[in-house]
């Protein structure tokens, strides 16, 4: 829910250097967080074993779960930050509002910071950053198809962040943002940016499946009533980002919002199953009823739910059919119209998520 309170082209985010400023802080301002299963519980070995923590907690009880705080603020979050900036005023630190606006992954040399100009350790989180950044655009880049002697092949399929870039690329700074799957979500966490607060949607701390229709609902009511309300000229885009799987759980309420003229443009990831699923060859040689409990059929037509439904449906293999998809359904938003972009994409390969206190547990059990 934090997200877009700063802005991650802000030279002051560091979020695509996470797990380094995890490890390498001695102290930490939580602010309204819980340390969950998302923050690894405050544990090691992504935290140091040194950290101190600074809680603002509007809950008493919940200022020292899992990990014990340093300093505990009890109260409301906007109440308490507006006292510790107007005494930071006091003392001289200045607002870093002029900053707005210019990449982290710059390595700009005209940031100062009061206090602490240039520290070897905001410098190391820029530079992770950087690298971190030349990582994904690496993986960003969609290779020249293989010459076939034979015309009717398939094209190579698309990866995540191939077609997360070629996305990105077209959608405005404005829109909300919904994210549902599991390596879709994963990886768009990372990859799509967020310019502005309340503006991303996804399952949260409850890792929960099937919410991301009706979060996509909940954002185009919303852009309607803002029209509505004469907030803005003209309505926001809703670009909800799912795979395969989960947009399964709840798929039917893209009749409601296309009865509802709920103008959405709703991705989905399609490479048959959770994780990993299995390209139409492979299953052709399965024998029968031995489909893997975390694969789906491959190449199902999801976008023909929108088409029956009275919206608009695309199907796309290629870099070039997904980029018209996405357009054609950021356009025909303007008039009310759900658009479904049904990317037959790579069916595996993408390692599963990890987190170190999963690994940790793990471990435990192992030994008993």
């Amino acid at each position: 829910m934090g997200k877009g309170l700063m802005p991650d082209t802000h030279p002051l985010c560091i979020s695509a250097a996470r797990s380094a400023a995890l490890a390498g802080a001695d102290v930490v301002l939580v602010i309204g967080a819980r340390l969950n299963w998302i923050l690894h519980y405050g544990h090691q070995p992504k935290w140091s074993s040194n950290v101190k923590f600074i809680r603002i907690e509007i809950e008493p009880e919940a200022v020292d779960d899992n990990v014990k705080a340093e300093v505990a603020l009890v109260g409301d979050v906007q109440a308490i930050m507006g006292q510790l900036t107007r005494e930071l005023a006091k003392q001289g630190h200045r607002d870093d509002t002029a900053l707005q606006g210019r990449r982290p992954d710059s390595l700009d040399s005209d940031i100062k910071l009061k206090n602490t100009d240039h520290t070897a350790w905001y410098q190391s989180l820029l530079a992770k950053c950087h690298a971190n950044s030349q990582n994904m655009i690496q993986k960003s880049v969609i290779f020249p198809q293989i010459p076939s002697l034979k015309p009717y092949d398939p094209p190579r399929p698309l990866k995540y962040h191939q077609a997360f870039a070629l996305i990105k690329q077209h959608i405005p700074e404005d829109h909300i943002f919904i994210g549902e799957g599991a390596n879709t979500l994963d990886i768009a966490r990372s990859m799509f940016d967020v310019y502005q607060p309340r503006s991303r949607l996804d399952p949260g701390t409850q890792a929960t499946m099937g919410v991301g229709m009706g979060l996509a609902i909940a954002a185009g009511v919303l852009t309607q009533q803002e029209v509505e309300l004469g907030q803005r000229t003209t309505r926001r885009k809703v670009v909800a980002v799912v795979g395969d799987s989960a947009f399964g759980f709840s798929a039917m309420e893209v009749e409601t919002a296309v009865r509802n003229k709920l103008g959405m443009l709703i991705v989905v990831m399609n490479n048959g199953g959770v994780y990993k699923g299995l390209s139409a060859q492979e299953y052709a040689k399965l024998p029968m009823k031995s489909l893997p409990p975390t694969a789906l059929l491959p190449e199902v037509k999801y976008e023909q739910l929108a088409t029956l439904c009275g919206g608009h449906g695309v199907l796309a293999r290629k870099p070039e059919e997904l980029v018209q998809g996405v357009i054609s359904g950021l356009v025909n938003q303007d008039q009310g119209v759900v658009t479904i972009v049904n990317l037959l994409m790579e069916p595996g390969g993408q390692k599963k998520l990890e987190f170190g206190w999963l690994a940790s547990t793990k471990k435990e059990k192992s030994k008993l």
